[in-house]
């Protein structure tokens, strides 16, 4: 198993999702209920990283089953669901991320996205054939630079040089590099009537450990940040419109 930063990376996202979420219950914005919630969606997050971890190094991500099930539209869903589902059955839920992410200041949200710019690594690793080059190009190009962009924008919001509007249109590109094009472009190169993509090394090398965390675990909590977010913006941008308060 050679190094990665991928485990490292999802401890960034689990430790900065966390330490907004206290800050949001020190300043009022969250109850103590809905602290303890994220708290129980991190571990099931981490359980699932536990999970996914094992399916990789056990070959399971390698079996004819899997690779056979259309993975790319279904797998990496998994960590959004554990965090979506919730949200999509309860009011207090949605409640409680609303308040962290009101609590949280806009550059820091878009900030944290500059931990994208790490695909650099898979773009190496496809550029000496350690990992699928067609992806590690067509996916690992845009997402490092939107890494790069989330920077960039981080400063323009807190200088307030940019507003809602442009913030929630960078969102909606960020989310668009995965879904549906890294989804679709993924899928072209597994087994099945999609496949086009057959050079070596194939995109099989997307499942082993700990390549897999990336598109179960650490991109799809990058992709649901920025809708999110979005989503969140919009709702204060018509509650605005509207003369009201959220």
């Amino acid at each position: 198993m050679k190094f990665s930063m991928i485990p490292l990376l999802i401890l960034a996202q689990i430790l900065a999702i966390w330490l907004v979420t206290r800050r949001a219950n020190r300043i009022g914005k969250i109850t103590g209920s809905g602290m303890t919630l994220i708290a129980m969606l991190l571990f099931l997050f981490t359980i699932w990283a536990g999970a996914s971890s094992y399916l990789a190094f056990s070959g399971i991500y390698h079996s004819n089953w899997f690779l056979s099930s259309w993975p790319a539209f279904w797998v990496t869903f998994i960590a959004v669901a554990i965090f979506m589902v919730p949200i999509s059955v309860s009011s207090g839920a949605r409640e409680t991320v609303r308040g962290v992410i009101d609590a949280t200041p806009l550059h820091w949200a878009v900030g944290f996205q500059g931990l994208r710019i790490l695909a650099l690594g898979g773009i190496m690793k496809a550029a000496s054939g350690d990992f699928s080059r067609y992806f590690g190009f067509y996916i690992g190009i845009p997402d490092f630079i939107f890494g790069l962009s989330a920077l960039l924008m981080a400063w323009f919001v807190y200088k307030k040089q940019v507003g809602a509007k442009a913030v929630i249109a960078w969102n909606v590109a960020g989310a668009m590099i995965i879904v549906p094009v890294g989804m679709v472009l993924m899928q072209m190169g597994l087994p099945g009537a999609w496949l086009t993509f057959t050079d070596v090394p194939t995109i099989l090398t997307i499942f082993e450990f700990p390549m897999a965390l990336a598109p179960t675990v650490v991109v799809p909590v990058f992709i649901m940040m920025n809708l999110l977010i979005s989503i969140r913006l919009i709702e204060r941008l018509m509650a605005k419109k509207e003369g009201m308060s959220v």
